[in-house]
């Protein structure tokens, strides 16, 4: 009995050890087929061959092996004889790999008014998500062939108002010294997101309004801001030489951010705006003072005409559109 015992129990270890031999064996034998078959590159396999968990305890069940190639995204099975590939199955894409919005979805950036080297540690302030129902959506023919640029203001300006025969290249969070390398135009039928200046080529527009400046009234230095925006206007004019460009003066902030904020204040804006008139007569460019188009009489943005005391209320971005056109701009 005892002889018995010893005989099962050597022939059960010998079964064991066989295996393991055997196993490797198919190991190396699968990774074989594969070179042979250019799916992996002998130096470079992705992931190990991994063996599913047998069902029973029992050493002689061996399951197919399964080895995952990351260069081609396939997943291919070898037979459980090394004799050749079972089948291979592409790896499912990953759904979220492109998530880049367009050029005019708020979503992808957020706004970053006084974002700059030179700024004090004040916390951003977000441009609010304003809904554009009952926005303007009649063609005005005064805007045609027109392009407005700016910050989300005018990113603001073009969702409130649907003006369709405008163009508007826009984006929360630009500021002059930033406006000329950022990547944020998607032009339709591209895939890619490319600068101003790129967008600009081949373009030809009657009229080019630029609004910038708020993202920049925490900034230390004004000859820093002027500077800067003036490089801006300067490459604008190279590209677009053909087109009329109107700088327009910044907007207000409404009394109530102005008097309890330390770096948006309306103090700010009429110093940029004094410096952006003289800016303009040095270039020879038109300054369009648009700020009447939504201050009171004090100068200042009504508190009912804007939601957060910087970005306006839908009707407030429809004066400020209407007015361009009544003044002629």
């Amino acid at each position: 009995m005892k002889n018995k015992r010893k005989n099962r129990a050597a022939a059960v270890v010998a079964t064991a050890a066989a295996v393991v031999v055997y196993s490797a064996a198919v190991c190396y034998l699968a990774k074989d087929i594969m070179i042979a078959n250019d799916l992996i590159d002998n130096n470079k396999i992705a992931e190990e061959i991994v063996y599913e968990k047998p069902v029973s305890d029992e050493p002689a069940v061996i399951n197919t092996p399964v080895i995952a190639v990351a260069d081609t995204g396939e997943t291919v099975k070898i037979s459980d004889t090394g004799s050749g590939i079972v089948s291979k199955e592409k790896a499912p894409e990953n759904e979220a790999a492109d998530s880049s919005p367009d050029v005019n979805d708020t979503e992808k950036k957020e706004p970053d008014e006084g974002k700059t080297d030179e700024l004090p540690e004040d916390p951003e302030i977000p441009a609010p998500d304003v809904a554009s129902e009952g926005a303007i959506t009649e063609e005005v023919p005064y805007f045609k062939d027109t392009l407005f640029i700016g910050d989300s203001r005018t990113d603001g300006l073009h969702i409130n108002t649907g003006e369709k025969n405008a163009k508007f290249y826009a984006c929360k969070g630009l500021a002059v010294n930033n406006i000329l390398t950022e990547k944020f135009i998607k032009e339709k039928g591209s895939k890619e997101k490319v600068t101003l200046l790129k967008a600009l080529e081949g373009k030809s527009f009657k009229k080019i309004y630029i609004s910038l400046g708020v993202n920049e009234l925490g900034w230390i230095s004004d000859s820093k801001f002027i500077g800067d925006y003036k490089t801006v206007v300067e490459e604008i004019m190279k590209a677009a030489p053909e087109s009329s460009i109107v700088v327009q003066s910044i907007l207000p902030i409404t009394k109530k951010r102005s008097s309890s904020d330390k770096v948006y204040t309306n103090e700010k804006v009429n110093t940029y705006n004094e410096l952006l008139k003289g800016m303009c007569d040095e270039l020879g460019v038109t300054y369009g003072d648009v700020t009447p188009s939504v201050a009171n009489e004090d100068g200042y943005l009504p508190e009912e005409g804007s939601v957060d005391g910087i970005h306006l209320k839908k009707s407030y971005y429809e004066k400020w559109l209407k007015y361009i056109e009544e003044k002629g701009i």
